[in-house]
């Protein structure tokens, strides 16, 4: 059993193994959609207001993934074309 300090206290001790067992638990509900690009535009073909590319959108999209298995790695970020 492996117990660690949570905030610097005494008392806060959790154990970390049942912990990150009961995170691994957690199923994330499938999202077909999301409704992300309402809040991020695409720029306009002529001009005009400023917008999200679509490569900086998908690099936003995958950041803010619920899902840690589908979500972006650092390394991942770090390469993307935008």
């Amino acid at each position: 059993m492996l117990l660690q300090p949570v905030l610097h206290t005494p008392a806060a001790n959790i154990n970390l193994d049942a912990f990150f067992h009961m995170i691994s638990q957690i199923k994330f509900p499938s999202q077909p959609y999301n409704l992300l690009r309402t809040k991020f535009p695409a720029p306009p073909a002529l001009g005009g207001a400023a917008g999200l590319s679509d490569a900086g959108f998908d690099l936003l999209n995958r950041l803010l993934t619920l899902d840690p298995s589908r979500r972006i790695t650092a390394k991942e970020a770090l390469d993307h074309p935008w």
